[in-house]
């Protein structure tokens, strides 16, 4: 009771509510100026730019109700939330649980349909791309399963029902960390992989250290993973100030959204960075003149070709003497016998 009594009827909500409106704010922006370069002046849109396009739409829902849920209270410590308040606020996690998973997973799977359009992606990076996303939407299933079957009947997970049947916290924490791993293994790989496919390309080294340090922003949203991990593992479910409590669990959860979203688009910003570059006096962005090469020296194994076959000229040489010496000899006995 003396706790409480010092308690401030405050809200940590509405801060996290900006900034993470902040960060979708520009995550928009990114994505108009995305679209715009896909569609002008050609048609280019594809794959990855329908799973953006949805990822920020499951995004959009994700923050209206995350609005709504601050609105309620959520935030604010639970002495001063009502009980219908309260409800409101789980049914608004439960809405932003089960569409910001959506989001996430379709942002990531935008970049893999990225990395397998590249014309250098071949073989053995073809098969890991595939392989996480097969891996992001397997744990997309198994979470999306886990949230809608967390509570039966289901109105339980949001008010008290009796007789209802829920799983336990230790299998929704299980069902956290397998989406939450899954997604940073993808993250690093796809931070990864685009060195070594962009290296290798006949492009100036400061065009490759741009085109990687696009492909790999998603390190962004890996650190917020990582920083979601460490509330999830210390958060207590039995707190009795849940609703504040809980908030920087949330906060985290929203900024990895929003962070995957805007990187799944700068890469396509390229062309505009490049320009913005070279008003700043960055004029690298050129291809790199390859010398031309001769027949024999692109060859390797020329050189021992033409020395087997000037040898097996020698020899033949040597044998069409041989042959003659003995034609010769032969007709000089003839008449050697003829004579006699």
């Amino acid at each position: 009771m003396d706790r409480q009594a010092h308690l401030v009827n405050d809200s940590i909500g509405i801060r996290a509510l900006a900034i993470v409106g902040s960060i979708f704010a520009v995550s928009v922006f990114l994505y108009i100026l995305r679209i715009y370069v896909r569609v002008m002046p050609r048609y280019q849109l594809d794959g990855s730019d329908y799973c953006a396009s949805f990822a920020l739409l499951a995004e959009a829902i994700t923050f209206s109700f995350f609005a709504a849920a601050v609105a309620f209270g959520l935030g604010r410590h639970s002495v001063f939330v009502s009980p219908e308040d309260g409800a409101s606020i789980l049914r608004c996690l439960f809405a932003i649980a089960v569409a910001g998973l959506w989001a996430s997973a379709l942002a990531r799977i935008s970049v893999v349909y990225l990395l397998l359009t590249l014309s250098t992606c071949r073989g053995g990076a073809r098969v890991i791309l595939w392989s996480m996303c097969v891996l992001q939407v397997g744990a997309l299933v198994v979470m999306e399963t886990l949230t809608l079957l967390q509570c039966r009947p289901i109105h339980a997970t949001w008010e008290h029902v009796p007789d209802a049947h829920c799983l336990s916290i230790k299998t929704m924490q299980a069902g956290g960390y397998l989406y939450t791993g899954v997604g940073i293994l993808g993250d690093l790989v796809f931070a990864i992989m685009p060195i070594a496919l962009i290296w290798n390309l006949n492009r100036s080294k400061l065009e490759r250290c741009l085109v990687s340090f696009l492909l790999a922003s998603g390190l962004f949203a890996t650190a917020a993973a990582v920083t979601r991990l460490f509330y999830i593992k210390t958060f207590d479910f039995t707190s009795s100030d849940i609703f504040r409590d809980i908030m920087p669990t949330f906060f985290w959860c929203r900024i990895e959204e929003v962070a995957l979203i805007a990187a799944s688009s700068l890469p396509f910003l390229k062309a505009s960075t490049e320009n913005q570059l070279r008003k700043l006096g960055f004029a690298g962005f050129r291809n790199i003149q390859m010398p031309l090469q001769s027949y024999h020296s692109q060859s390797p194994s020329s050189d021992s070709r033409r020395c087997e076959f000037i040898v097996r000229e020698e020899m033949v040489c040597e044998s069409s003497k041989s042959d003659r010496e003995v034609e010769a000899g032969g007709s000089t006995s003839s008449s050697t016998t003829g004579s006699h």
